[in-house]
């Protein structure tokens, strides 16, 4: 489905976005803020395993959105899209760890 539309759409499309690949990487960011709670401990705590779940989330969502929208507008290609879904999604969870109650 077209992230901005919720039209069906070939799969490969840009800005395209599925249950299936929403979930999977739900489930990859929470292994990772698991991984980092783990080896961070009381430092890190469960606000740290919210913000970085959440703030992949948005970042990704953020990627489809850019993808559906702006990307192969003038130098607007897949690696600026990707850039950009990172610095969105640290962000995001910078500023979600930032505001959650410690």
């Amino acid at each position: 489905f077209l992230i901005t539309t919720f039209k069906r759409v070939p799969v490969g499309t840009d800005g395209a976005v599925s249950v299936e690949g929403t979930v999977a990487g739900v489930v990859a960011s929470a292994i990772i803020a698991a991984l980092g709670f783990w080896m961070m401990g009381a430092g890190f705590g469960w606000q740290g395993f919210v913000a970085v779940v959440l703030g992949a989330f948005i970042g990704t969502t953020a990627e489809s959105y850019i993808g559906a929208t702006i990307e192969g507008v003038k130098n607007i290609d897949n690696e600026v899209v990707n850039f950009a879904n990172t610095v969105i999604g640290g962000g995001a969870s910078a500023l979600l760890f930032w505001l959650l109650p410690h």
